[in-house]
């Protein structure tokens, strides 16, 4: 399955790309973007609820590799489809204030998800049967509340948070 996997996640990077070139204004696009995310999302949801991983190594790979990379880049959309409708409106000034506040946000962000943000960085390995397992919640291990209402045969205890460390990363040191 793994081979699959990478390629829906290369077949998700070309789509984006030909939709940022072939598709204006940014707001349609974002919007275009954001919607194609979403169904691919969803499609491997599908797949994955209804599949049974080879190991629990085949699983993290998935849940610390694959679906992170794919739930950052809706995230990163989602967040640009939502600041390009209001910094247009606004002046220089108004949009130097404005990216501050969210540089700031950000800042915090990642302050307060240090530890993780730590682990995720120097690639460590020795959480990943807690963090990237399904059903293996640790609540001692600093649960997100969206977890609460997530689907547990597509989410681990971490993989949201990933994503939006990955997502915010994008965000606060752009390419």
């Amino acid at each position: 399955m793994k081979t699959n996997l990478f390629k829906v996640l290369d077949d998700f990077e070309q789509h984006l790309s030909n939709l940022s070139i072939e598709v204006s204004p940014p707001l349609k696009c974002f919007e275009k973007s954001l919607l194609y995310a979403i169904q691919v999302l969803n499609d491997l949801k599908i797949e994955i609820v209804n599949h049974d991983f080879i190991d629990n190594q085949d699983e993290i790979n998935f849940f610390k590799n694959i679906k992170p990379q794919l739930t950052s880049k809706a995230i990163y959309i989602n967040t640009l489809y939502q600041i390009e409708p209001h910094i247009s409106l606004l002046s220089t000034n108004k949009q130097q204030e404005f990216y501050k506040r969210e540089l700031f946000k950000l800042q915090i962000f990642f302050e307060d998800n240090k530890d993780f943000y730590h682990y995720y960085k120097m690639k460590h390995t020795h959480f990943d049967i807690f963090y990237f397992l399904r059903n293996k919640h640790n609540i001692r291990l600093n649960l997100d509340a969206y977890l609460i209402n997530s689907d547990l045969q597509f989410s681990t205890s971490h993989d949201y948070k990933l994503a939006l460390i990955m997502a915010n990363e994008t965000l606060y040191f752009p390419k």
